[in-house]
């Protein structure tokens, strides 16, 4: 490629993106397109088949870009330490009769049933945090942040079982430790730690919104666990995650 063909290209690429001058991308080696740049250009001498392409979307705040990750590391450990005391729960009865061995069917079609459950109430609390709310950056992290890991860590105790978990106990070291992670979680945006995570102090209204949301999510997969057990017991399969 030469200057002239690639003088050509950009008044093509200028037509594509709809750009007033044509001439601007080959002339200037760069356009703005609603605030965004995008800028074309190459080096004959150095290689004239590559041409370099780069989009300039404007400076991030300091740090903004590396703490969403980190952001989703710590929730990610939480959610692991509140579930460490899983190994010393109960196990019902009627699951202990026989040898039994995994079935992963089961466990991918149970996936398939309350994954979507758990996806649409992530939607719902975006909404609610960017309509009634009006959240910034900050804001809607630390609100995802919060009603993540109360629906993730709360729900264990719905899933745990195939019957009514109002009438299994689970162990005193899993309760201990899950109640642990939410107080931390909550507490977390009030602290040093949780300015250093680029969260945010929530308003008190966003935790009277999160209780019944939460207490809706729960009854929803309850629903959901009997109904998905009730198909399987209909279709002569196991009522258990194992057979």
């Amino acid at each position: 490629m030469n200057e002239i063909d690639f003088e050509t290209m950009c008044r093509d690429a200028s037509f594509i993106l709809g750009v007033d001058d044509p001439e601007q991308l080959a002339r200037d080696g760069y356009v703005d397109i609603d605030s965004v740049r995008v800028g074309l250009f190459f080096d004959e001498q150095k290689n004239s088949e590559q041409i370099c392409c780069y989009v300039d979307i404007g400076e991030f705040a300091e740090n903004d870009h590396a703490r969403v990750p980190g952001q989703i590391l710590l929730n990610n450990m939480l959610y692991d330490l509140s579930e460490i005391a899983i190994p010393f729960d109960t196990v019902e009865l009627n699951e202990m009769n026989a040898p039994a061995v995994l079935d992963m069917k089961l466990v991918r079609d149970f996936m398939w049933a309350i994954g979507p459950v758990s996806s649409l109430f992530d939607f719902i609390t975006f909404g609610a945090l960017l309509i009634f709310f009006k959240a910034d950056q900050s804001l809607f992290q630390t609100g995802w942040f919060i009603e993540s890991l109360c629906t993730q860590v709360l729900v264990i105790f719905v899933i745990r079982t195939r019957t009514n978990p109002l009438k299994t106990r689970p162990h005193p070291w899993l309760v201990v430790t899950a109640v642990a992670v939410l107080v931390i979680a909550i507490g977390l945006p009030y602290t040093v730690m949780g300015s250093y995570f680029g969260f945010t102090p929530l308003p008190l209204a966003f935790f009277v919104v999160l209780t019944v949301m939460v207490v809706v999510y729960l009854l929803v997969v309850e629903f959901v666990k009997r109904r998905f057990f009730l198909r399987q017991s209909i279709n002569n399969q196991p009522q258990y995650l194992v057979r």
